[in-house]
């Protein structure tokens, strides 16, 4: 019986966390992410960006994308994947879908909600599992992120940042 309380403590304090450089202009430029669980189970993401979290999805998105199997990346398009992610959006807080589709001509599947709270420079994504298909084993997961500035400091469209950079995905254990 202690051995399992050992193994399942073990379990809930295992964290990988990715730190990011300050690369890219405007206010959602990712410091770090990291995963973990929580001590009832639950996938627990915090995301902690260099500046404050803009308080309205008007100037930008932050979003968690995750997969049960590796995806394939897009090339030339960074941070871009064959394979459709679960997704969930920030900075709004409170209950958000866990959702599939939503680009152009692909419609939304809700598949769970998460909680999401924003504190200062940090984002924190709580949900289930289920809520991103009940992978076994391990799941993959990378974050995006858009900032809808001025011209001036997004001259070619939204400042964008990518956590790991590039099309590069973290394997998640469970």
């Amino acid at each position: 019986m202690v051995k399992a309380l050992v193994v399942a403590a073990a379990a809930v304090a295992a964290v990988t966390t990715v730190q990011d450089a300050k690369d890219t202009r405007g206010l959602i430029d990712v410091k770090s992410a990291s995963a973990t669980r929580t001590a009832s189970g639950l996938l627990k993401h915090v995301v902690t960006l260099y500046g404050p979290v803009p308080a309205s999805g008007q100037t930008g998105n932050e979003f968690l994308e995750l997969w049960k199997t590796k995806p394939h990346t897009l090339r030339g398009v960074p941070g871009a994947f064959q394979e459709a992610p679960y997704k969930i959006m920030g900075p709004q807080t409170g209950t958000r879908p866990v959702f599939t589709g939503g680009e152009e001509g692909t419609p939304l599947h809700k598949t769970g909600t998460a909680t999401v709270t924003r504190r200062g420079t940090t984002l924190t994504f709580v949900f289930s599992r289920k809520a991103i298909g009940n992978p076994t084993g391990f799941y993959y997961w990378h974050v995006k992120t858009d900032y809808y500035g001025p011209d001036s400091l997004c001259p070619r469209g939204p400042c964008e940042d990518n956590v790991p950079n590039r099309s590069v995905v973290v394997k998640q254990p469970l």
